[in-house]
């Protein structure tokens, strides 16, 4: 009878383990975070987000904007337009505007 009721508990505690790893997995879906270009800045200008993660660039600007980094860039992107980028590493990532030098941003990626 103590065998089956210890077999018990550890069962019921394994299947309470393996449903709270569940839902931490799924708490760390891939997110989807947007980056403005609006008056000539990044906005925000220094972003944190996880490995896997999007960014969106949106130009809310006047003026044609790209983005440019090392290990990505869009095209000049008019008024209105958008650049998405996929982070599958960790790190910090600077870029600028193609089009304008003085206009910086970062990503920060962590695992």
């Amino acid at each position: 009878m103590k065998k089956f009721i210890v077999l018990t508990l550890f069962l019921a505690l394994f299947l309470t383990g393996c449903s709270l790893t569940g839902q931490k997995q799924e708490t760390l879906k891939p997110a989807t975070r947007t980056v403005d270009i609006k008056n000539q800045v990044f906005m925000p200008s220094t972003l944190s987000i996880k490995k896997g993660d999007t960014v969106i660039w949106t130009n809310q600007d006047m003026v044609q904007h790209s983005i440019t980094a090392d290990k990505f860039s869009s095209e000049d992107l008019t008024p209105g337009k958008s650049y998405s980028f996929t982070f599958k590493k960790s790190g910090t990532f600077t870029y600028a505007c193609g089009i304008h030098s003085d206009i910086k941003g970062s990503i920060i990626v962590s695992e």
